[in-house]
């Protein structure tokens, strides 16, 4: 059983090593090294007398010579110093040679990985091996030939099927180097020069059809049927995918494909280990009990959703402004349709003027100090307008609505209200129709 990279003693906090004692009474995953284990350590909720286990890393995993430790170590020490650094690999296992670590290592997980792996394998359960999905590899004939339409050759990548091969080759111009290259047994001058330029040119060739190889094997050449493959992927099997591209080239297409499906394995194995820890910290222990506890804390989160949504709007509900650009916002989020129309209440009063200590303001009585506020006019402009309304009414006799607009140049609204204002205190006198 392997313990985690940063597990600590419970007792004097150091990095536990294998061999390790842990408790399995206590409601917490207590782990104590041996010397604190010897000495009796004890908390207030562990006692030295709970039943144990001992952790412990010295079994055979794959060969009967290396424990599982020296795995471990061994896999470490490659991601750390490189692969092929043996003698510093060696250095860090300090229990194999060189020799040991190398031959260990390509003949178990390179060269021929498939027989001891596998048997490790085995012993998953079978729900955990259908959380993923094989990809059936069907590797594309060469030429691969469209049946139904012979127009979709045109969008396979510039493939030509009925030849076989595509019409803008890779290094496409390397003929052009040795065009004009000739052997005459004669001149044998320049003979070296002239093999060497051919030798290159044969590289070339070679890389063309390697990579040609390539999207033949991968069955690339069929664009769409590529794309629509990609779809499906998950967000996590298209990342491990991309990360791992460059490392197609070091093996076949079907090995790659069983690396990485090999990869979505421990990572799904790796989800459900973490939901199982979960589920075991909250004491839950049976398969039906973890899938009640899924369905209730559903249930749980919808119900605080529908508090948090009552809390909002009783927050909200003096403001009948602010309450409706709330039911706005809950009918556009909750519905994919068009904007839910919601009915219109009228434009928003704009908010009173503090003009107390402004000058002039003595002034002003008590209703016209509120009219002020309320049209947001300084006492000062309220004093002119005022004088020039009543001058007015004194020269016509009479104002008008129209008069009166004409002659303040603001906004319509806030004249009406002072027009209404001095007629209703007969400082003007209000023309008959």
């Amino acid at each position: 059983m392997a313990c985690k990279e940063k597990s600590v003693c419970f007792g004097c906090k150091m990095h536990l090593q294998a061999p390790f004692i842990k408790c399995v009474e206590c409601s917490k995953s207590t782990l104590i090294c041996l010397h604190c284990f010897a000495q009796g350590y004890e908390t207030s909720t562990h006692h030295n007398d709970h039943s144990y286990e001992v952790i412990s890393l010295d079994f055979c995993l794959i060969e009967r010579t290396w424990t599982a430790l020296e795995e471990m170590a061994l896999l470490d020490s490659i991601a750390e110093c490189g692969l092929g650094n043996w003698n510093d690999i060696a250095c860090r296992i300090r229990t194999k040679s060189p020799e040991e670590c190398e031959s260990h290592y390509l003949d178990n997980y390179i060269n021929y990985p498939q027989q001891q792996l596998q048997r490790i394998m085995q012993h998953t359960s079978p729900e955990v091996n259908n959380c993923y999905r094989m990809i059936p590899y069907e590797p594309s004939e060469d030429p691969p030939r469209p049946k139904d339409d012979p127009g979709q050759a045109t969008d396979m990548a510039n493939y030509m099927p009925c030849r076989g091969d595509f019409n803008v080759e890779y290094d496409n111009f390397a003929e052009c180097d040795i065009k004009d290259v000739e052997f005459d047994c004669e001149a044998r001058e320049d003979e070296q020069l002239k093999v060497g330029a051919v030798e290159i040119y044969l590289s070339r060739v070679k890389e063309r059809c390697y990579r040609k190889r390539i999207i033949k094997d991968y069955g690339l050449i069929n664009v769409h049927k590529t794309e629509l493959i990609e779809r499906s992927f998950s967000k996590v099997e298209k990342d491990l995918r991309d990360k791992l591209r460059p490392f197609a080239k070091l093996h076949s297409a079907e090995k790659h494909e069983q690396f990485i499906q090999g990869l979505l394995l421990e990572h799904y194995l790796k989800q459900e280990i973490h939901e199982l820890q979960l589920y075991r910290a909250g004491g839950l222990t049976l398969k039906d009990s973890a899938n009640l506890y899924q369905v209730s804390q559903q249930e749980r989160l919808k119900h605080i959703s529908k508090g948090s949504m009552v809390n909002d709007i009783l927050s909200l509900f003096e403001d009948k402004f602010a309450c409706q650009n709330w039911l706005q916002k809950q009918a556009i989020s909750q519905s994919t349709a068009a904007v839910v129309p919601m009915p219109l209440l009228g434009r928003k009063p704009a908010t009173r003027l503090d003009i107390s200590g402004t000058p002039g303001i003595e002034r002003l009585t008590e209703e016209e100090r509120d009219l002020c506020a309320k049209l947001r006019f300084l006492p000062h402009a309220y004093l002119q307008y005022k004088q020039m309304l009543i001058k007015e009414n004194q020269l016509l006799g009479c104002l008008k609505l129209a008069q009166a607009r004409a002659l303040i140049k603001i906004d319509v609204n806030k004249t009406r209200k002072l027009y209404d204002f001095c007629v209703r205190h007969n400082w003007i006198n209000q023309c008959e129709n």
